[in-house]
């Protein structure tokens, strides 16, 4: 597995060209401390589809993707007003990325 740190310029034509550029792959799009992460793809993808740049970006307070959704510190953009929350499993549709909430197993 390839490790990239920062973010990097992936193919988006199609579901299908992102996810054969990122997989197997782990990114370090925040370039913290912890390394490649869940919330890095979700940064990652920011980055190539919209140009958000990440260089300090982190999820606020405790560092969970899911936190990103509403989070006033992101800087440059604020996933609820950029993306559609999808409630229902049915709704759910190819190349939609998941970021789930905090749950009773996993915070």
């Amino acid at each position: 597995m390839a490790n990239y740190t920062g973010p990097q310029v992936v193919n988006i034509t199609s579901y299908d060209t992102f996810r054969a550029a990122v997989n197997g792959n782990g990114y370090n799009v925040n370039s913290d401390q912890y390394g490649a992460q869940c919330v890095d793809a979700f940064m990652l993808l920011n980055y190539n589809v919209g140009g958000y740049d990440f260089p300090y970006a982190k999820a606020e307070p405790d560092g969970y993707a899911y936190e990103l959704w509403s989070d006033p510190t992101s800087r440059a953009w604020n996933a609820s007003t950029n993306y559609t929350l999808i409630t229902r499993l049915e709704d759910v549709q190819r190349g939609d990325m998941m970021v789930f909430g905090p749950s009773s197993y996993y915070p």
